[in-house]
């Protein structure tokens, strides 16, 4: 009986202890829906984990904004999803020079966007015309 008892709590301990697969922009296993990657989390060596932000706040490019922040700079080259940026009405300014993004389509309803600089990322000159036509009051800077 002891045994059994015994490899039972190994068995819960080790459960118990593990950990989330990581994330990281290039793998295959992604975030689940509401959870972010985050670089440099503590619980994984890898240095990535999915975390949930906390309420009022957006993570990205390794940082925790505030959702009503009004600029954004970001100069890291595993960022390629803009999604978490899409609640951020305030958002006037985003600084994306270095970045992996290609698609901007997630800031498409961010009405007072006024300048988006998009040199150094991976956004084509057609993607980036196309949203120019759409949000005809943003500045595109890049290609």
């Amino acid at each position: 009986m002891r045994t059994i008892v015994g490899l039972m709590l190994m068995l819960i301990a080790s459960v118990c202890s593990a950990k989330a697969p990581p994330c990281a922009p290039g793998l295959k296993k992604k975030c689940p829906d509401g959870f972010v990657c985050k670089k440099d989390a503590p619980d994984h060596a890898e240095g990535w984990d999915c975390v949930k932000p906390k309420p009022g706040k957006v993570l990205f490019c390794g940082m925790s904004w505030p959702i009503s922040t009004t600029m954004v700079e970001c100069n890291d080259e595993s960022v390629s999803d803009l999604t978490p940026l899409a609640n951020m009405t305030n958002l006037k300014g985003l600084y994306l020079y270095g970045t992996n993004v290609s698609d901007i389509t997630p800031l498409a309803n961010l009405t007072n966007l006024k300048g988006l600089y998009l040199y150094g990322t991976k956004v084509s000159k057609e993607h980036a015309d196309a949203f120019r036509k759409l949000m005809p009051k943003c500045k595109v800077g890049g290609p």
